[in-house]
Protein backbone atom coordinates (compact mmCIF):
# COMPACT_ATOMS: atom_id res chain seq x y z
CA UNK A 1 0.00 0.00 0.00
CA UNK A 2 1.75 3.36 -1.12
CA UNK A 3 1.92 6.07 1.37
CA UNK A 4 -0.39 8.89 0.03
CA UNK A 5 0.89 11.61 2.55
CA UNK A 6 4.15 12.47 0.33
CA UNK A 7 1.88 12.62 -3.00
CA UNK A 8 1.41 15.69 -4.78
CA UNK A 9 -1.07 16.57 -7.54
CA UNK A 10 0.58 18.86 -10.27
CA UNK A 11 -1.90 21.10 -12.09
CA UNK A 12 -0.49 22.93 -15.00
CA UNK A 13 -1.73 25.49 -16.79
CA UNK A 14 1.23 24.51 -19.71
CA UNK A 15 3.19 21.30 -19.44
CA UNK A 16 6.65 21.19 -18.72
CA UNK A 17 8.69 19.15 -21.16
CA UNK A 18 9.66 16.47 -18.05
CA UNK A 19 6.31 16.30 -17.90
CA UNK A 20 5.46 15.61 -21.01
CA UNK A 21 8.01 12.93 -21.10
CA UNK A 22 6.81 11.59 -18.01
CA UNK A 23 3.83 11.09 -18.98
CA UNK A 24 4.64 9.40 -22.34
CA UNK A 25 6.85 7.18 -20.31
CA UNK A 26 3.85 6.02 -17.95
CA UNK A 27 2.12 5.63 -21.16
CA UNK A 28 4.67 3.68 -22.55
CA UNK A 29 4.45 1.31 -19.15
CA UNK A 30 0.80 1.08 -19.21
CA UNK A 31 0.78 -0.09 -22.58
CA UNK A 32 3.57 -2.83 -22.44
CA UNK A 33 1.97 -4.33 -19.03
CA UNK A 34 -1.94 -4.13 -20.80
CA UNK A 35 -1.16 -4.93 -24.33
CA UNK A 36 -2.36 -2.10 -25.59
CA UNK A 37 -1.83 0.59 -27.85
CA UNK A 38 -3.27 4.05 -25.91
CA UNK A 39 -1.62 7.62 -25.96
CA UNK A 40 -1.96 10.52 -24.34
CA UNK A 41 -2.26 13.63 -26.47
CA UNK A 42 -1.31 16.88 -24.94
CA UNK A 43 -2.81 19.03 -28.10
CA UNK A 44 -3.67 22.64 -26.65
CA UNK A 45 -4.49 24.34 -29.22
CA UNK A 46 -8.18 24.62 -28.08
CA UNK A 47 -7.03 25.83 -24.34
CA UNK A 48 -8.34 29.37 -22.89
CA UNK A 49 -5.32 30.87 -21.05
CA UNK A 50 -6.36 29.45 -17.74
CA UNK A 51 -7.60 26.24 -18.48
CA UNK A 52 -5.87 23.10 -16.84
CA UNK A 53 -6.08 19.95 -18.98
CA UNK A 54 -3.74 17.67 -17.33
CA UNK A 55 -3.76 16.42 -13.74
CA UNK A 56 -0.29 14.61 -12.44
CA UNK A 57 0.62 12.67 -8.83
CA UNK A 58 3.87 12.67 -8.42
CA UNK A 59 5.93 10.79 -5.33
CA UNK A 60 9.64 11.82 -4.93
CA UNK A 61 9.39 12.90 -8.96
CA UNK A 62 8.31 10.06 -10.10
CA UNK A 63 4.97 10.24 -11.82
CA UNK A 64 1.99 7.73 -10.63
CA UNK A 65 -0.82 8.24 -12.30
CA UNK A 66 -2.54 11.41 -14.50
CA UNK A 67 -5.63 12.15 -16.24
CA UNK A 68 -5.98 14.33 -19.45
CA UNK A 69 -8.85 16.29 -20.63
CA UNK A 70 -9.26 17.20 -24.41
CA UNK A 71 -12.32 19.35 -24.96
CA UNK A 72 -12.56 20.73 -28.20
CA UNK A 73 -16.61 21.09 -27.12
CA UNK A 74 -18.16 23.35 -24.72
CA UNK A 75 -20.46 20.81 -24.15
CA UNK A 76 -18.28 17.55 -23.07
CA UNK A 77 -14.72 16.82 -22.36
CA UNK A 78 -12.71 13.63 -23.39
CA UNK A 79 -10.96 12.13 -20.50
CA UNK A 80 -7.99 9.77 -20.57
CA UNK A 81 -6.14 8.06 -17.61
CA UNK A 82 -3.25 6.25 -17.09
CA UNK A 83 -1.78 4.82 -13.50
CA UNK A 84 1.35 2.66 -13.07
CA UNK A 85 -0.27 -1.09 -12.93
CA UNK A 86 1.30 -1.91 -9.90
CA UNK A 87 -0.89 0.82 -7.99
CA UNK A 88 -4.01 0.57 -9.56
CA UNK A 89 -7.17 0.21 -7.18
CA UNK A 90 -5.24 2.35 -4.18
CA UNK A 91 -7.61 5.50 -4.84
CA UNK A 92 -4.99 7.34 -7.03
CA UNK A 93 -7.46 7.58 -10.08
CA UNK A 94 -10.27 8.69 -7.81
CA UNK A 95 -7.90 11.58 -6.00
CA UNK A 96 -6.99 12.93 -9.54
CA UNK A 97 -10.87 12.46 -10.92
CA UNK A 98 -12.00 14.75 -8.27
CA UNK A 99 -9.59 17.39 -9.60
CA UNK A 100 -10.54 16.88 -12.76
CA UNK A 101 -14.07 17.06 -12.23
CA UNK A 102 -13.48 20.91 -10.16
CA UNK A 103 -11.82 21.96 -13.43
CA UNK A 104 -15.20 20.78 -16.05
CA UNK A 105 -17.51 22.31 -13.70
CA UNK A 106 -15.86 25.75 -13.77
CA UNK A 107 -15.66 25.73 -16.96
CA UNK A 108 -19.17 24.91 -17.68
CA UNK A 109 -18.60 21.62 -19.30
CA UNK A 110 -21.63 19.20 -18.39
CA UNK A 111 -20.73 16.02 -19.89
CA UNK A 112 -17.44 13.67 -19.02
CA UNK A 113 -16.44 10.89 -22.00
CA UNK A 114 -14.11 8.19 -20.50
CA UNK A 115 -12.02 7.14 -23.20
CA UNK A 116 -10.95 3.33 -22.77
CA UNK A 117 -9.55 1.07 -25.35
CA UNK A 118 -11.97 -1.80 -25.62
CA UNK A 119 -8.92 -4.20 -24.64
CA UNK A 120 -8.56 -2.68 -21.67
CA UNK A 121 -9.53 -5.00 -18.90
CA UNK A 122 -9.13 -2.49 -16.03
CA UNK A 123 -10.27 0.28 -18.21
CA UNK A 124 -13.78 -1.23 -18.60
CA UNK A 125 -14.09 -1.70 -14.89
CA UNK A 126 -13.80 1.46 -13.71
CA UNK A 127 -16.11 2.98 -16.20
CA UNK A 128 -18.88 0.37 -15.45
CA UNK A 129 -17.67 1.58 -11.40
CA UNK A 130 -18.48 5.11 -12.23
CA UNK A 131 -22.16 4.29 -13.59
CA UNK A 132 -20.49 5.78 -17.65
CA UNK A 133 -23.21 4.43 -20.19
CA UNK A 134 -21.64 3.81 -23.36
CA UNK A 135 -22.13 6.40 -25.44
CA UNK A 136 -20.26 5.36 -29.48
CA UNK A 137 -16.96 3.83 -30.27
CA UNK A 138 -14.02 4.65 -33.11
CA UNK A 139 -11.52 2.75 -34.68
CA UNK A 140 -7.76 4.00 -34.43
CA UNK A 141 -6.09 3.47 -37.71
CA UNK A 142 -2.94 3.86 -38.74
CA UNK A 143 -1.30 4.47 -42.38
CA UNK A 144 0.14 1.60 -43.81
CA UNK A 145 0.81 1.43 -47.62
CA UNK A 146 0.46 4.48 -50.16
CA UNK A 147 -2.89 4.48 -52.22
CA UNK A 148 -1.92 4.91 -56.08
CA UNK A 149 -5.39 5.42 -56.84
CA UNK A 150 -5.74 8.91 -55.17
CA UNK A 151 -2.29 10.36 -56.10
CA UNK A 152 -3.97 9.86 -59.88
CA UNK A 153 -7.23 11.47 -58.70
CA UNK A 154 -4.81 14.19 -56.90
CA UNK A 155 -4.11 15.77 -60.18
CA UNK A 156 -7.65 16.39 -60.81
CA UNK A 157 -7.72 19.35 -57.85
CA UNK A 158 -5.77 22.07 -56.34
CA UNK A 159 -4.81 21.72 -52.63
CA UNK A 160 -3.69 24.24 -51.27
CA UNK A 161 -2.96 25.56 -47.11
CA UNK A 162 -6.01 27.41 -45.87
CA UNK A 163 -6.23 30.83 -45.13
CA UNK A 164 -7.17 33.57 -42.85
CA UNK A 165 -9.98 34.27 -45.45
CA UNK A 166 -11.42 31.00 -45.63
CA UNK A 167 -12.92 30.64 -42.40
CA UNK A 168 -16.48 31.13 -42.69
CA UNK A 169 -16.62 28.77 -45.82
CA UNK A 170 -14.66 26.08 -43.73
CA UNK A 171 -16.93 26.43 -40.52
CA UNK A 172 -20.07 26.13 -42.65
CA UNK A 173 -18.03 22.84 -44.07
CA UNK A 174 -18.03 21.87 -40.96
CA UNK A 175 -21.34 22.18 -39.25
CA UNK A 176 -22.64 20.26 -42.77
CA UNK A 177 -19.93 17.53 -41.96
CA UNK A 178 -20.38 17.24 -38.13
CA UNK A 179 -22.85 17.05 -35.07
CA UNK A 180 -21.27 20.31 -33.62
CA UNK A 181 -22.63 23.71 -32.92
CA UNK A 182 -21.95 27.01 -34.44
CA UNK A 183 -19.51 27.81 -31.52
CA UNK A 184 -18.06 24.11 -31.32
CA UNK A 185 -17.33 24.52 -35.21
CA UNK A 186 -16.04 28.18 -34.87
CA UNK A 187 -13.69 27.37 -32.27
CA UNK A 188 -12.60 24.30 -34.05
CA UNK A 189 -11.79 26.19 -37.16
CA UNK A 190 -10.22 28.86 -34.75
CA UNK A 191 -7.91 26.73 -32.64
CA UNK A 192 -6.56 24.99 -36.00
CA UNK A 193 -5.10 29.14 -37.31
CA UNK A 194 -4.25 29.79 -33.91
CA UNK A 195 -2.34 26.28 -33.05
CA UNK A 196 1.76 25.41 -33.54
CA UNK A 197 1.09 21.98 -34.48
CA UNK A 198 -1.86 21.87 -37.02
CA UNK A 199 -1.83 22.32 -40.39
CA UNK A 200 -4.81 22.21 -42.59
CA UNK A 201 -5.41 22.21 -46.26
CA UNK A 202 -8.24 22.61 -48.44
CA UNK A 203 -9.23 20.85 -51.74
CA UNK A 204 -10.36 23.64 -54.53
CA UNK A 205 -11.98 22.38 -57.56
CA UNK A 206 -12.96 24.79 -60.23
CA UNK A 207 -11.60 27.29 -57.96
CA UNK A 208 -14.44 26.89 -54.81
CA UNK A 209 -13.14 24.77 -51.84
CA UNK A 210 -14.62 21.89 -51.97
CA UNK A 211 -13.24 20.13 -49.22
CA UNK A 212 -10.61 20.32 -45.81
CA UNK A 213 -7.85 17.97 -44.28
CA UNK A 214 -5.95 18.79 -41.47
CA UNK A 215 -3.00 17.33 -39.38
CA UNK A 216 -1.65 17.34 -35.74
CA UNK A 217 1.98 16.73 -35.05
CA UNK A 218 2.46 15.28 -31.75
CA UNK A 219 4.32 13.26 -29.91
CA UNK A 220 5.70 11.70 -32.61
CA UNK A 221 2.83 11.42 -34.80
CA UNK A 222 0.74 12.90 -37.46
CA UNK A 223 -2.39 12.96 -36.80
CA UNK A 224 -4.71 13.93 -39.53
CA UNK A 225 -8.42 14.76 -38.36
CA UNK A 226 -11.39 17.10 -39.72
CA UNK A 227 -12.00 15.29 -43.03
CA UNK A 228 -14.95 16.70 -45.00
CA UNK A 229 -15.87 17.39 -48.11
CA UNK A 230 -18.96 19.31 -49.21
CA UNK A 231 -21.98 17.39 -50.26
CA UNK A 232 -22.05 18.34 -53.94
CA UNK A 233 -18.64 17.39 -54.19
CA UNK A 234 -18.74 13.65 -52.71
CA UNK A 235 -18.01 10.43 -55.05
CA UNK A 236 -15.18 12.35 -57.42
CA UNK A 237 -12.64 11.26 -55.04
CA UNK A 238 -11.41 14.47 -53.27
CA UNK A 239 -11.47 12.41 -49.87
CA UNK A 240 -8.75 9.54 -51.22
CA UNK A 241 -7.01 12.85 -52.73
CA UNK A 242 -6.78 15.12 -49.45
CA UNK A 243 -5.62 11.97 -47.28
CA UNK A 244 -3.18 10.79 -50.04
CA UNK A 245 -1.42 14.33 -49.80
CA UNK A 246 -1.56 14.51 -45.87
CA UNK A 247 0.13 10.75 -45.87
CA UNK A 248 2.88 12.47 -48.65
CA UNK A 249 3.19 15.30 -46.71
CA UNK A 250 4.07 13.64 -43.56
CA UNK A 251 6.55 11.22 -44.82
CA UNK A 252 8.28 13.90 -46.82
CA UNK A 253 8.82 16.51 -43.82
CA UNK A 254 8.21 13.86 -40.89
CA UNK A 255 9.23 10.81 -41.72
CA UNK A 256 9.61 9.22 -38.54
CA UNK A 257 6.00 10.10 -37.33
CA UNK A 258 3.48 7.87 -37.00
CA UNK A 259 0.18 8.63 -39.72
CA UNK A 260 -2.74 7.95 -37.63
CA UNK A 261 -6.63 8.91 -37.63
CA UNK A 262 -9.84 8.06 -35.95
CA UNK A 263 -13.27 7.05 -37.42
CA UNK A 264 -16.81 6.36 -36.01
CA UNK A 265 -17.17 2.50 -35.96
CA UNK A 266 -20.89 3.02 -37.41
CA UNK A 267 -19.59 5.02 -39.90
CA UNK A 268 -18.45 2.75 -43.18
CA UNK A 269 -18.41 5.22 -45.80
CA UNK A 270 -15.45 7.21 -43.97
CA UNK A 271 -13.56 3.69 -42.95
CA UNK A 272 -13.66 2.69 -46.40
CA UNK A 273 -12.52 5.65 -47.69
CA UNK A 274 -9.69 5.14 -44.95
CA UNK A 275 -8.79 1.77 -46.15
CA UNK A 276 -8.69 2.06 -49.86
CA UNK A 277 -6.04 4.94 -48.85
CA UNK A 278 -3.86 2.96 -47.14
CA UNK A 279 -5.21 2.56 -43.30
CA UNK A 280 -5.80 -0.47 -41.23
CA UNK A 281 -7.36 -0.67 -37.92
CA UNK A 282 -5.36 -1.09 -34.82
CA UNK A 283 -7.25 -0.47 -31.73
CA UNK A 284 -10.60 0.34 -31.06
CA UNK A 285 -11.55 2.92 -28.25
CA UNK A 286 -15.37 2.99 -26.24
CA UNK A 287 -16.61 6.09 -25.11
CA UNK A 288 -18.77 5.78 -22.26
CA UNK A 289 -20.66 9.20 -20.89
CA UNK A 290 -21.55 10.62 -17.48
CA UNK A 291 -22.55 13.83 -15.99
CA UNK A 292 -19.82 15.93 -15.04
CA UNK A 293 -21.87 16.77 -11.45
CA UNK A 294 -22.17 13.34 -10.49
Amino acid sequence: MIDCCYMNIQKPVKLTETQIENMRNLVETCNKHDGLNCSADVDESFNEPDDLNSFLLYQDGRLLSFINLFAPKKSEAELSAFTLPELRRQGLFSRLLKEAKTEILRRGISDILFVCDRKSKDGRKVTAHLGAAYDFSEYLMRYTAPNQTAALLQSQFTIRPSLPEDIETLVELSLLSFDDSREDAEGYIQGIFSSENRIQHVALLGGKIAGMISTALENGKSYIHGLCVFPEYRKKGIGGALLDYKAAESTRFHPDNKIELEVMTENRGALSIYERAGFEVIACYDYSRITASL
